[in-house]
């Protein structure tokens, strides 16, 4: 999915006005149509009223456990954060989170979403293990 897809999805109505605060300016049309995957996360809180929680998501190398550290145009655009502030004592919602495109990583790897608060990480899960770009199962392994 390209940035500016995601970004009509993850901001209705104002998608591009989102991207011109976050990509940078002497390239923003061929930034716009940089390749990513999106990553599906349910979320449900249950006593955090009146708080901010915070999404992020790493791409592993699933022998060995380590996030390589890369410099993307998709990093540029998604910060690795998504913000939900809850104001009801429970919520359910889905966030739409964009990484670089897994069908070029170089070996299989998986994705680690974290929750977290100022206090620290609420919650994490796994994601199976992906292969050329394709998970074997939709449905988180932690």
């Amino acid at each position: 999915m390209t940035i500016l897809r995601w970004a009509q999805r993850q901001y209705p109505g104002h998608a591009l006005e989102e991207l011109h605060k976050l990509l940078p300016p002497d390239d923003f049309e061929g930034a716009l149509r940089t390749i990513g995957s999106v990553v599906y996360v349910r979320l449900h809180t249950d006593g955090f009223q009146h708080r901010s929680i915070n999404l992020r998501a790493r791409v592993y190398d699933a022998a060995t456990n380590v996030s390589p550290q890369r410099n993307s145009t998709v990093k540029q655009a998604y910060r690795s954060t998504s913000q939900l502030s809850v104001d009801a004592p429970s919520r359910s919602s889905v966030q739409l989170l964009l990484l670089d495109d897994l069908a070029n990583a170089p070996k299989p790897v998986f994705v680690r979403v974290e929750a977290f608060d100022d206090h620290g990480i609420l919650a994490y899960a796994d994601s199976p293990t992906v292969t050329d770009g394709i998970s074997a199962s939709p449905a988180s392994t932690r």
